[in-house]
């Protein structure tokens, strides 16, 4: 019998193996990598693997896999089946036009964020350019889709030392620029000094998956100097990376710290609805 911690590391290997980032375009502003690979339908399933698994705790910050906290009964399959369903569909009783915007709103965002903490992870198993070394510690997705915060946090072993992945995740349909406007000022704010607290704090979090030279490394804010930025925009129109972006050049750091991830499905909906089936497929093999 295929156990847990199997499933979701073939799925893993399989991301691996599809998912695919290539640079596209780098000018003075920043490094453009576009992803590839979303319409292999073994991708797709394997996404919807890897994004209940985080949901049922079985990926850890270290990206070990362990499913000791998914319980073998009735009432628990129930559970992550409803976890699975919330995050894909609103409330049977929501207002008409909830339901119209949910899946724009609320699914598809959250989804987009589960694709870009998978690239993440893959940085672990495989060299992608998404960041230049070794993915060692990454923060869980947020519990709710609406829930505020950093979308995407990691530490990765850079040349020895701890450096910060930071991602901000948008999806929409028919505005991919103004997406990566929003997280341009996202960016722009952290460069600042305005979510110093946070990364702090998330960081203390992180601290116990990391090598002990890696903590050695983790003193002052090590993020000033050591971070990467990556706007992930997923989306259905055209989206011109190849051109300069005023807002990211302003952002004092260097080009090859900003990395955006271009994530433009050749169907939009399609994507989003096949990853929505994959999901609920993975719910129900966890418990087959």
């Amino acid at each position: 019998m295929t156990s847990r911690e199997d499933l979701v590391d073939r799925a893993l290997d399989t991301l691996t193996r599809l998912l695919t980032l290539t640079e596209v375009a780098a000018i003075d502003s920043h490094v453009a990598l576009e992803v590839g690979g979303l319409a292999d339908p073994e991708a797709v399933d394997a996404l919807g693997m890897y994004l209940v698994a985080l949901l049922a705790g079985i990926v850890g910050t270290d990206l070990r896999l362990s499913a000791a906290l998914l319980e073998d009964s009735a009432d628990a399959k129930a559970e992550l089946m409803a976890a699975v369903v919330a995050r894909l569909e609103p409330v049977p009783d929501a207002k008409q036009e909830i339901k119209d915007v949910f899946a724009p709103n609320v699914r598809d965002p959250w989804i987009a964020e589960g694709v870009a903490h998978a690239l993440l992870a893959v940085r672990q198993r495989a060299v992608t350019p998404c960041v230049s070394g070794n993915v060692a510690a990454i923060a869980v997705p947020h519990p709710k889709p609406s829930q505020q915060g950093l979308d995407l946090f990691a530490i990765y072993d850079d040349a020895g030392l701890p450096a910060l992945a930071l991602g901000e995740a948008k999806a929409t349909k028919n505005n991919g620029s103004g997406r990566l406007t929003e997280a341009t000022s996202f960016f722009q704010k952290v460069h600042d000094g305005a979510r110093d607290v946070d990364i702090r704090m998330q960081t203390v979090v992180l601290r116990p998956a990391l090598s002990a030279q890696l903590q050695a490394g983790l003193s002052g804010a090590f993020w000033k100097t050591r971070a990467c930025f990556l706007p992930f925009i997923a989306h259905g129109d055209q989206l011109d990376l190849a051109r300069s972006r005023p807002g990211l050049k302003r952002i004092g750091r260097p080009v090859e710290s900003k990395r955006v991830l271009d994530c433009h499905p050749v169907v939009y909906d399609e994507f989003f609805d096949a990853v929505d089936a994959a999901m609920r497929r993975a719910a129900a093999a966890l418990y087959a």
